[in-house]
């Protein structure tokens, strides 16, 4: 397989309904719905794309929430959670400035190493941290100085495979559980949600990936591009969708089965209509694809429909060769995409936001042969916002006396982060949602401000 096809493959088998070439059309998905149970498959679909791909929504689907004046919904916390798909340099993103650690860095990346980065201080202070950010993140250099940003630097898990399908699956699961999984850390905790809606968790993207599926419910997908099904003002389309309209709310001598499909094809309708708007208004989406999906994930905070939880991806960070250019550019779609999301996101939000970045491992210490690094362990994750410390966490691993075929040891756990965000930002019994207790991680100087 070609290296660069590993982490797209491997995303796409942990993701339901991927986006492809030969993505399904909606009378081809209607018909594998009856085929495989109908109804049941039917309220798995939400947000038809012009080329025919279905994202998928929460299921069930309960009545959407309403909004405005009484109704408001009280202010929750929120939480945006960035996949940097491929594995992410972590030495490159967290660049070691001082000591025998900086020495280490300097032999063993050669011409991949980052010679200019971004000295990082203690925030408020003029006192070295001993590291620097890559320059293509100068935004978060300056939260960082501001004490609105972390890195949890040594971040992985044992006995790694460094299998791009194997490490995405563990990351995505959260899970101490063995096997292969069949649901994710976010998904299980829209699992034991009370009071659930369907904009409860959002993939900003086609495709839902694995930490969004739950056992029982999944998150809504929202896709890059304006929803068509439903929206749409044309008036052939118009008459078909009113009478999906009707057939979903009279009754029908077609059957229950006919009838719920119905339903669930409506109710994709009504969620397509009130999620349309925010595409275009008060401004039209960037065009880089990043930070038109933190816009949008910005807006659908906004607009005040109970959303928890917003993920999507970016990637690919599997960079085997030629390294420097190609990491330093998606570097800087992440620096300025996650500026956008809280130039986007209303104010009086930014108190009880997060963004979180993972990825499914980092790069080897040394560089290769080809100006690049292969897949390596002990990675760096960054937490954005006010309520984030402000900091390095966790401890730096050790490089010293590492052959190149070999990786350092990692010093966080990262279901240490997850079980943080789950206790202490979402709320809830991290053990639950996990199978298991890990130790919290300094990540967090205080809860979200209501």
């Amino acid at each position: 397989m070609d290296i660069d096809s590993e982490f797209r493959e491997a995303q796409a088998r942990l993701s339901i309904n991927d986006t492809t070439d030969e993505g399904l059309g909606r009378r081809e998905l209607l018909k594998a719905a009856l085929a495989v149970g109908g109804g049941a498959a039917a309220a798995a679909l939400v947000g038809a794309d012009r080329a025919g791909a279905q994202p998928v929504p929460s299921s069930p689907l309960p009545r959407p929430r309403p909004t405005g004046g009484s109704a408001m919904l009280a202010p929750q916390s929120q939480l945006l959670l960035i996949q940097l798909g491929g594995g992410n340099d972590g030495w490159n993103t967290l660049v070691p400035m001082t000591g025998q650690l900086a020495t280490d860095y300097v032999n063993m990346r050669g011409q991949v190493g980052i010679a200019n980065p971004i000295r990082l201080d203690r925030p408020g202070t003029t006192t070295h941290t001993g590291f620097g950010l890559h320059p293509s993140l100068p935004y978060l250099a300056s939260e960082f100085t501001q004490g609105r940003m972390c890195v949890v630097q040594g971040v992985g898990y044992a006995n790694s495979s460094l299998s791009h399908f194997d490490a995405i699956a563990k990351w995505m699961a959260g899970s101490a559980t063995a096997g292969l999984p069949t649901s994710g850390w976010i998904g299980r905790w829209l699992d034991a949600k009370t009071n659930a809606g369907p904009f409860d968790a959002i993939q900003v993207g086609a495709a839902v990936p694995l930490h969004m599926v739950g056992n029982t419910r999944k998150a809504t997908a929202a896709p890059d591009w304006e929803p068509w099904f439903g929206t749409s003002t044309d008036a052939s389309e118009a008459l078909k969708f009113s009478a999906i309209t009707n057939f979903a709310t009279t009754p029908s001598s077609r059957g229950a089965l006919a009838q719920r499909l119905a339903g669930a094809t409506n109710t994709m309708m009504t969620l397509n209509r009130r999620i349309n708007p925010l595409y275009t208004a008060p401004t039209v989406l960037p065009d880089n694809e990043l930070a038109r999906r933190a816009v949008l994930a910005a807006r659908l905070f906004n607009a005040n429909l109970g959303t928890r939880v917003i993920s999507t991806v970016h990637g690919d960070f599997d960079q085997h060769d030629e390294q420097l250019g190609t990491h330093a550019t998606r570097l800087t779609d992440l620096n300025n995409a996650i500026e956008a999301f809280y130039a986007a996101l209303d104010p009086a939000a930014r108190n009880r936001t997060l963004v979180v970045t993972f990825s499914e491992f980092g790069r080897k210490p040394w560089a290769n042969g080809s100006r690049g690094t292969d897949h390596g362990t002990a990675s760096v994750m960054m937490v954005v916002g006010s309520k984030a410390t402000a900091g390095i966490v966790g401890t730096a691993p050790v490089l010293t006396g590492l052959q190149s075929w070999e990786d350092p040891v990692p010093t966080v756990d990262f279901r240490s982060v997850y079980s943080t965000l789950l206790k202490r930002w979402i709320g809830i019994n991290a053990s639950v949602v996990l199978g298991g207790s890990y130790a919290q991680a300094g990540i967090l100087k205080a809860g979200p401000s209501l």
